[in-house]
Formats: structure tokens, C-alpha cells, sequence
């Protein structure tokens, strides 16, 4: 019996032994499958490569989408965007179920300025891969570049809700916030950013102007104080500042309010807002003449502002002047007409599919309204949206050609 039992403990443990040595060998060869199917191997030897050795294997027929990719990463570090595009664009039609190819092709197109590809490619990646944060901050560069606010706020926010510790993305959210007129969103978005990078440069000044224009001057203050100590240079921070001190009750904090705004009048190159806020606080004050005066250096400086001429029909209205009140009424009419043109023409901006027209129409609307770095803005995005837009082109072309003009023939 005690032979027997050796026996099968013996038989029982070579068998032990079989099994697991049978289960290692599977173990390791899914390991190798896995290695082989994920293209380990293959990123691995890439990242290893040479520039040259990359660049070669790069050009050969049916090359790896681990070396088109590798050679992609280090052209766009370089700066040389178009090559890098070309790249990752291969490394899709390769491997087309690689999101990092996909999102690499819109990154560098964008930074091409190849919009067109740049918007059709990042469309496809949010479709395609909706869980991958990087997709959405992608699409949303493309979608503020061509002025499409509302869009690009709504993939940064699908975005942080993927990954709630990208700062920078919260920063920017802040930034299109504020374009879009939603100051309270733009403070909770700069405030998140500001406990993820507590040491970024403007980003108090940005929070203290988005507390202001909600209208939390109080919990500005401190933030606007901070960021004129960081940078006493800051001319957004200690405009808001002047704002945020004009609401005050404190005689003193009126009479610093008029201090902050006349040093950015002295050193900003954008004047009008702050023409327009000195205006409200000599008005506040009970100062008419100086309100006036101040009013109509914010009127010759843009002529088609909303604020600066209802502040101006008011005071002349005020002061008993009804000609120059009516004169200022009839250019108020054309002005919010224009505002509301525009209203109309960046929703269907936000709304089609092909907005490259729209763009146009926007750069048509600034124009009349005499906002040229706006229009500017939406006739060059028109233009790398829809290459070829004759509408586009000629009116960058003209105006280029009215600043040489107004430059004297200067380059």
C-alpha cells in the first residue's frame, strides 16, 4: 500500500508539473500575442531608430504604422507640421483603428493650417472614438479657429469630463466662456484651472476679469491684487480692477478706480473699453462733462459700439442737448442692427455644416461695423476652411491692400 501511494504521488506530481508547465507555455505565448498583435515590438524598434534609419523606412512601401507614427511624433516636435500630417495620414490608412493616428493627423493639420482635412478628420475621431478625451480638445481647436464657440465649448467639456485634470483645456474652456458671454462659467472654469496649475501665469488676472463681468467684484478684488503683484504690467487685471473699484462705495476706492483707468489709457494700445468705463464712473459721480468728454475719445476710436453710444444718447439727453442726443440715436439704431446681423450670422455659423460662407458673411458684417481684426479673423478662417473661397481671398486681398495705403505704401 505505502508503494502504491508513492507511486501516485509521484504520477500526481509529474502530472502537477505538466499542467503547469503546459500553463506557463500559454501564458507566454499570449504574452508574445499580445506584444505582436498591439505592436509593441514594432513601436519599440521605431523609437530606437535613427532620424535617418526612421525617415527611410518611413518612405517604403507598406512602412509599419509604428514607424509612420514614430516619424510623425519627432517631424511635429520639429516644428514641420506639413511633413508630420503627412505622416500620421498614412499611419490612418494603414492602421485605421488607431486613434492616436487619427488625432495626430487633425492635430498637425490644424497646425498646417490645412483646416478642411484638419475639421473632416476630427469630426470622424469624435464619432469614431467618443471616450478619448484628446479627440475632443483636438476637434474643439479646430472648432474655435473657425469661430464656432459654442461647438468648441461643448468638446472641451466633453473632453474634461473624460479627463477632469487637464488645466490648460480648463483654461482655454474659461477663455471661450468669456468670448461667448458666459463670465459666471468662465470663473468656475478658471477657478478649477487655477488648483490644477496654481503657479500659471494670467490665470488669476483672467479669473479676476471673468468675477468682475459676472458681477462679483468683491471676490474679484483679491484675485485682481494678486495678479497686478505678479505682474504689475498686467493692463487686463488692473482694467478690471478699475472696474471692480468703480462699484465700490468707498470714496477711496472710487478715487483709485480712476487712477487704475487712466494708467491703462496711458500704456494699452485698446482704449475704447476703458474710455467707456471712465465714462460710467464720471457719469456715477454726477460729472457729465468729463463722462462726455471721455465718451467721445471711446466714439472715435470705434463708432459702431453699442455702449458708447447709448452712454452718449443718454448724457446729451441728460444735459439737454437734443440734436446731438437725436445724432447719436440714429448712429445707436444702425449699430445694435449691426450687432444683431451678427447675432443672427455666428448662430448659422454654429449651426451648418459648411460654414465657410457664413464666415464670410461674419467678415462682411465686421466690416461695416469697422471691426477689421474681426473680420479679418472670419474671412482668413473662411479662406483655410474652403481653400479656393474667392469671396474669402478678395477680401483679405483689399484688405491688405487698404493698410499698405493707410501705412503710407509701407510694407
Amino acid at each position: 500500500m505505502a508503494i502504491t501511494e508513492g507511486a501516485e504521488t509521484h504520477g500526481g506530481r509529474r502530472r502537477l508539473a505538466l499542467l503547469l508547465a503546459v500553463g506557463l507555455v500559454v501564458v507566454a505565448a499570449g504574452a508574445v500575442w499580445r506584444v505582436v498583435a498591439t505592436g509593441a515590438v514594432s513601436q519599440w524598434q521605431a523609437a530606437r531608430m535613427s532620424d535617418a534609419a526612421l525617415e527611410l523606412a518611413a518612405g517604403q512601401p507598406h512602412a509599419p504604422a509604428a514607424v509612420l507614427m514614430e516619424r510623425g511624433k519627432r517631424l511635429e516636435s520639429n516644428g514641420r507640421f506639413v511633413d508630420a500630417e503627412r505622416c500620421y495620414a498614412s499611419a490612418v490608412q494603414v492602421a485605421p483603428e488607431r486613434a492616436d493616428a487619427w488625432i495626430g493627423f487633425g492635430r498637425t493639420a490644424v497646425a498646417a493650417r490645412d483646416w478642411a482635412r484638419a475639421n473632416e478628420t476630427l469630426a470622424k475621431a469624435v464619432e469614431q472614438w467618443p471616450d478619448k478625451a484628446d479627440a475632443h480638445f483636438t476637434y474643439a481647436s479646430i472648432l474655435a479657429g473657425t469661430l464656432r464657440t459654442k461647438r468648441a465649448i461643448e468638446q472641451l467639456k466633453l473632453g474634461i469630463a473624460r479627463d477632469p485634470a487637464r488645466g490648460a483645456a480648463l483654461e482655454t474652456l474659461g477663455d471661450l466662456q468669456m468670448s461667448a458671454g458666459d463670465a459666471a462659467g468662465a470663473a468656475e472654469s478658471y477657478e478649477r484651472a487655477r488648483k490644477l496649475m496654481p503657479n500659471e501665469k494670467g490665470l488669476r488676472s483672467r479669473l479676476g476679469a471673468a468675477l468682475v463681468t459676472a458681477g462679483q467684484a468683491a471676490k474679484a478684488r483679491p484675485e485682481l491684487e494678486a495678479a497686478l503683484k505678479d505682474d504689475p504690467a498686467d493692463n487686463t487685471a488692473r482694467f478690471f480692477m478699475g472696474k471692480a473699484l468703480a462699484q465700490s462705495k468707498d470714496d477711496q476706492d472710487r478715487a483709485r478706480a480712476f487712477r487704475e483707468l487712466n494708467r491703462v489709457i496711458g500704456f494699452s494700445t485698446n482704449k475704447n473699453g476703458v474710455y467707456v468705463e471712465a465714462a460710467r464712473l464720471w457719469l456715477a459721480e454726477g460729472d457729465r462733462p468729463n463722462a462726455v468728454q471721455s465718451l467721445e475719445h471711446a466714439y472715435d476710436l470705434n463708432p459702431y459700439n453699442v455702449d458708447t453710444l447709448t452712454l452718449l444718447t443718454q448724457a446729451y439727453t441728460e444735459d439737454g442737448r437734443p440734436l446731438e442726443a437725436a445724432r447719436y440715436q440714429k448712429e445707436l439704431e444702425t449699430a445694435k442692427a449691426l450687432a444683431d446681423e451678427r447675432t443672427k450670422v455666428k448662430a448659422k455659423i454654429e449651426a451648418d455644416a459648411d460654414p465657410a460662407p457664413d464666415l464670410v458673411a461674419l467678415g462682411q458684417v465686421d466690416l461695416r461695423a469697422h471691426n477689421t481684426a474681426e473680420a479679418r479673423a472670419a474671412f482668413d478662417a473662411a479662406a483655410l476652411l474652403e481653400p479656393g473661397n474667392r469671396a474669402a481671398l478678395e477680401a483679405l486681398k483689399a484688405m491688405e491692400k487698404e493698410a499698405r495705403a493707410a501705412a503710407g505704401g509701407r510694407p
